[in-house]
């Protein structure tokens, strides 16, 4: 009977048929160099889909997969491998592909999924984002280590604010720099240094009329390379250079930074890692060096003005380009220089914090600009 469509031969019928075939030496007709049509694709695809295939719902077993993994690949298998490999031969895949594929395989899609095996920190490490993060701040920077000059060998991406404390900036482009490995140690954030990491409030103290130019720039850089933690300017009406600095360090106290940086708006550093430099010496009371509008060092040292050599102790500093750390204030408060006959309040604040038991340095290498300073 032929077959109109509506009748299927069944499933043993087509087993026996194909055995007595096979006995009498009688085969089907060759289908070599005929295509499938894509309808009939899709009728035998749709046969052999779900419940219908003969392998649902089964696995092969250990022995069964050696067995496969150990069966040599035929000539056109080989073929297709290496037509595949030549195929992606020379090209990168763009960074939205690679993103797609890490989602893909990310977490318990992936094969080798051990949940809590790794580390939270480690994971993010491992990412495409941050990878992606990486390169971006090697491009940058032109594969150059932005401290020494040197261009390739060992490179790092340093984050600039610490990966650890600052989650928010981990893929900030603006925070991450290039170093070769031996300038990435020096920092003061490079391995467990991380612990001792002095979060830096810089308290902006406007001793002119106006914000000048230059300064309003260096500011702009400072917050843009996020050399400091935060930018406090005082708002509100002011009494005297000394009275704005006092209430700034009183609202300042009540908050989480570590260390205070005073700079006078008409003080400019003229080495960007002042403030780096001025962190690595852990001194109670540090500061830069910069001279008065006379031409003389503002630092005194045994009552009159002192100019030395790298880092000193001397016995008063101008607060006007300093680092403190915020536990001096807790001991010693900054004293409000009124009424006028009082003493120069820096003075009698570097007076009342050595008699308190700290010491006072100035890094002479750290020069700064004083706008009004007369030319020497």
């Amino acid at each position: 009977m032929s077959n109109s469509g509506k009748y299927h031969r069944t499933l043993g019928w087509r087993k026996k048929r194909s055995e007595y075939n096979k006995k009498i030496g009688l085969r089907p007709p060759s289908r070599k160099g005929i295509k499938h049509t894509n309808e009939w694709k899709q009728i035998m695809s749709k046969r052999n889909s779900g419940k219908n295939n003969p392998f649902y719902g089964k696995t092969h077993t250990m022995e069964a997969k050696k067995r496969i993994s150990e069966t040599p690949r035929t000539d056109k298998q080989l073929k297709q491998i290496t037509q595949l490999g030549k195929s992606r031969r020379g090209k990168k895949y763009s960074d939205e592909s690679r993103k797609n594929q890490s989602r893909r395989m990310k977490n318990v899609k992936n094969n080798f999924w051990i949940d809590g095996r790794s580390a939270k920190n480690e994971n993010i490490r491992k990412n495409l984002e941050y990878r992606l993060w990486r390169e971006t701040v090697f491009k940058r920077d032109d594969w150059t280590c932005v401290w020494c000059k040197q261009k390739g060998g060992e490179l790092n991406a340093d984050h600039i604010k610490p990966f650890s404390l600052f989650p928010e900036l981990r893929f900030d482009i603006n925070n991450g720099r290039t170093l070769c490995h031996n300038c990435h140690k020096k920092t003061s954030t490079y391995g467990n240094k991380v612990r001792n990491y002095k979060k830096t409030l810089l308290m902006v103290v406007e001793n002119r009329g106006e914000l000048p130019f230059e300064y309003a720039k260096f500011i702009t850089n400072l917050a843009w390379h996020r050399i400091v933690d935060g930018v406090k300017f005082y708002e509100g009406p002011r009494r005297s250079i000394w009275w704005t600095r006092n209430k700034m360090i009183e609202e300042a106290m009540t908050t989480d930074f570590t260390h205070f940086l005073f700079l006078d708006t008409d003080v400019i550093p003229q080495n960007m890692l002042f403030l780096h430099k001025l962190k690595e010496h852990d001194k109670d009371l540090v500061s830069g060096f910069y001279c008065d509008s006379s031409g003389r060092p503002v630092n005194r040292k045994n009552g009159t003005p002192f100019w030395g050599k790298n880092l000193m102790e001397v016995d008063v500093f101008s607060m006007g380009y300093s680092l403190i750390k915020k536990t001096v204030f807790e001991k010693v408060p900054y004293p409000v220089a009124e009424p006028p006959e009082k003493l120069d309040a820096d003075i009698e604040f570097c007076g009342d914090a050595k008699k308190a038991g700290y010491k006072i340095y100035t890094d002479f290498n750290l020069r700064g600009i004083h706008l009004l300073e007369a030319p020497f």
